[in-house]
């Protein structure tokens, strides 16, 4: 499990990094920066270990499904 949690967590970080030109889409904390706290937050909300609110909820959905995977 631990395992997972952390290739979880390195994917997120990858996805926020890759992101930084649009500070937008994956800015879970909305500080207009990409860092490793956004794909934290990120993580957390998709394994249902923090909620967010619905205004966060567009910043951290990047594919726009609505739902923070």
């Amino acid at each position: 499990m631990k395992k997972i949690i952390v290739l979880l967590a390195a994917l997120a970080s990858f996805f926020c990094l890759a992101f930084t030109a649009n500070a937008a889409i994956g800015d879970a904390n909305g500080d207009g920066a990409l860092t490793v706290g956004d794909a934290r937050t990120v993580l957390r909300i998709a394994l249902e270990l923090e909620k967010i609110s619905p205004e966060k909820r567009p910043a951290c959905d990047a594919d726009h499904n609505g739902k923070v995977t």
